[in-house]
């Protein structure tokens, strides 16, 4: 299936969260995607973008939909939801180092904010 995705800029809003996907719709082999990003800089832009598509990618894979036939303890799903978000931002940290190795550091600049999300993801790439 082939993918559309439309990126809207939430400047204007009062969105307390960097990045959203949400899926829209398919018809015609075509899956449509809308990502809502917070107005962030260029370089934490491409981050939280690389993020959000990851999402996209567990939904194909259908890794986001485990528990279509049973309702998990409230348990489970605090654990599922951070395993989804860790695999998301360990994408984001990853696309963010190899675009530094190519000589593009500002997206590695907005990923490795000590305050961020991801801190240990950074710091083990940071140690290879």
């Amino acid at each position: 299936m082939r993918l559309i995705v439309y990126v809207d800029d939430l400047s204007d809003s009062q969105a307390t969260y960097d990045g959203r996907l949400s899926f829209v719709g398919a018809a015609g082999g075509y899956r449509f995607l809308r990502i809502e990003l917070r107005h962030l800089s260029g370089a934490s832009t491409a981050a939280v973008l690389a993020h959000e598509l990851q999402h996209n990618r567990q939904i194909q894979s259908q890794v986001l939909r485990p528990f279509d036939d049973t309702v998990p303890s409230p348990v489970e799903q605090v654990w599922y939801n951070r395993a989804i978000e860790a695999d998301a931002q360990a994408t984001a940290v990853d696309i963010a180092w190899k675009l530094k190795e190519a000589g593009k550091p500002k997206a590695w600049n907005a990923v490795t904010d000590p305050c961020g999300r991801g801190r240990d993801i950074v710091k083990a790439y940071e140690q290879m």
